[in-house]
């Protein structure tokens, strides 16, 4: 049994949050809980007015979701933790205090090795802003 929900899949005039919202909307709370859930589709509610959207003729008769048709929710209780003072979250930490780098992140950097000389120097900068070379080379024919 297959249902067609091409003419559903509309422009969504209410996007998904900005990454950094979330982040940010995580910062400055004494307690957080974070959960790591996927497969959520059936705990979601449809309005009333989308459910007749959702019909389905079989040889039953017609039929129409009351929930979000596919996916179960799943939760990896390892990836849990509830009332913690702070926690990663999309690769940073938040806490209280607000958003910091992730430790496991930076430990390359904080282990990197001090430049001997203004080309190495030079190289590892242009590579933390620019992202390599070719940017800066790029740069180079703008300013021109």
């Amino acid at each position: 049994m297959c249902t067609d929900f091409t003419n559903l899949n509309l422009k969504d005039y209410y996007p998904l949050p900005c990454l950094g919202r979330l982040v940010d909307g995580g910062a400055g709370h004494e307690v957080k809980d974070f959960v790591d859930a996927s497969r959520g589709y059936h705990q979601i509610l449809l309005e009333e007015a989308d459910q007749e959207k959702t019909n389905l003729i079989t040889e039953f008769g017609l039929y129409c979701w009351k929930r979000l048709e596919k996916g179960q929710l799943r939760i990896n209780p390892e990836k849990c933790s509830f009332g913690v003072i702070s926690d990663k979250f999309l690769g940073f930490m938040i806490s209280e205090r607000g958003i910091e780098p992730n430790p496991d992140k930076i430990e390359a950097i904080m282990q990197m090795e001090a430049p001997k000389s203004y080309k190495v120097q030079r190289s590892a900068t242009t590579h933390e802003v620019f992202g390599g070379p070719k940017q800066i080379h790029i740069l180079d024919k703008t300013r021109k």
